[in-house]
């Protein structure tokens, strides 16, 4: 759509398993996408369980459509 101002973001991943004290957490670090596809330093974003995650993704689709 014309005059829309879309934004794009590019992040790496990370996650690892390991034991966890519920079932329901999981981490997911966001890092800057770097051609090398390293996830060093700060992550960005951090999300620990699958309603921060998908609230993350809404929060990107709704500032990509602004």
């Amino acid at each position: 759509m014309p005059g829309l101002n879309a934004r794009k973001f590019d992040f790496v991943f990370s996650s690892s398993v390991t034991p966890a004290l519920s079932k329901e957490e999981f981490i997911v670090e966001f890092y800057p996408y770097t051609p090398d596809w390293s996830c060093s330093g700060n992550p960005v974003k951090v999300t620990k369980t699958f309603e921060e995650l998908i609230g993350f993704f809404e929060e990107m689709e709704e500032t990509d459509c602004r």
